[in-house]
């Protein structure tokens, strides 16, 4: 009898003739999107956005969370190959990517601003201030985008947020365009007496989680689970933890 309940046992971490592992999300992240990914060692993360899938997962029924970092303009591509699952790290919900890629939400209302050293405020008010400068930006971004439609604008492109937040503390460039989350997060923890940012937003945004078209099964198992974050405390603990 012992010997019939081992097979037994055996029998049910079996799968297509391997053991079963703990159902994992597989997600795609850019580790330098500060507060949204923050790495802290390898393969180790923090941030609201880590905080928020995590939650997600939870809810959905995952028993684990595994995470791919990788430069921001690979996260799309990583989605649409099946390398990862969904995708998660302050991702604009835009017209353009929602034709090839499903988005979760939107889960946080953002837009761009510009961030510049403080001896420029008098100079540097609004976007019309910035037309002719040198501007640094991540690239494969809303924030290049938007940039590279200001009038005879240089731009710095880079492969992280951490690249171009030096490159613009290096002074290779007179501003920087990037997610306004962002840019409140970098002055109220490291700089705002030394630097600022534009009064007005120069656009609005949402983010969203992105999840490949081919698996609508993982899109209403996130959906409904952020959905119920939101409905209940569960969100709103987080946005504080991280926004105040």
């Amino acid at each position: 009898m012992r010997i019939a309940k081992t097979l037994v046992l055996i029998a049910s971490m079996m799968f297509l003739g391997g053991v079963c592992h703990a159902k994992a999300l597989k997600v795609g992240i850019e580790g330098t999107c500060v507060p949204f990914v923050i790495t802290k060692a390898e393969s180790q993360y923090e941030g609201f956005d880590v905080d928020l899938i995590e939650s997600i997962a939870k809810k959905a029924g995952y028993d684990e969370v595994t995470y791919v970092n990788m430069p921001f303009d690979a996260l799309l591509p990583s989605v649409l190959t099946e390398q990862v699952d969904v995708a998660i790290s302050g991702i604009t919900i835009t017209k353009e990517r929602n034709e090839i890629v499903d988005f979760v939400g939107p889960y946080y209302d953002a837009g761009l601003n510009a961030l510049m050293p403080i001896s420029q405020k008098e100079k540097i008010k609004d976007v019309a201030n910035l037309e002719g400068r040198t501007i640094c930006v991540k690239q494969g971004t809303t924030c290049s985008d938007y940039a590279g439609t200001i009038k005879d604008v240089k731009l710095l492109g880079f492969e992280s947020e951490q690249q171009s937040f030096n490159a613009f503390l290096d002074n290779k460039c007179e501003a920087l365009i990037s997610d306004d989350p962002i840019i409140s997060y970098f002055l109220h923890n490291e700089s705002k007496e030394e630097h600022y940012k534009l009064k007005d937003k120069l656009t609005f945004e949402q983010f969203g989680i992105m999840v490949s078209k081919q698996h609508p099964e993982i899109y209403e198992k996130i959906s409904t689970a952020l959905k119920d974050l939101m409905d209940g405390d569960g969100y709103s603990k987080i946005y504080q933890k991280w926004f105040g």
